[in-house]
């Protein structure tokens, strides 16, 4: 018993970490201020955006990731948090994507 608790916890604790390091995968993001105060992180943690409007990137494209947050502020948009929580309905994960406005 104690074993797969241990192994339980361990499971855990590797897939937390490995959804956490998603967030510092790389997005690109055009280099206009606009779209530089909201910076959209990508999935699974499209709800939080970050304001990079601080830098001023070369070029039309630029490649970020989830900076220092003492640097660039960051805010989580709730309802969107709140709708991934939210289980799927009966069309499946097509019909939110529909209703958010996401490819």
């Amino acid at each position: 018993m104690r074993k797969k608790l241990v192994l339980g916890m361990s499971l855990l604790l590797a897939a937390a970490g490995i959804v956490l390091a998603t967030l510092f995968l790389p997005v690109a993001v055009g280099t206009g201020t606009d779209e530089l105060r909201a910076v959209r992180l990508g999935r699974p943690f499209w709800f939080v955006v970050q304001d990079q409007s601080c830098y001023s990137p070369p070029g039309d494209v630029w490649t970020t990731r989830f900076l220092s947050p003492w640097e660039c502020p960051f805010a989580v948009v709730w309802w969107r948090f709140v709708l991934m929580q939210h289980p799927v309905g009966l069309e499946g994960e097509h019909s939110q994507h529909r209703l958010l406005g996401l490819k």
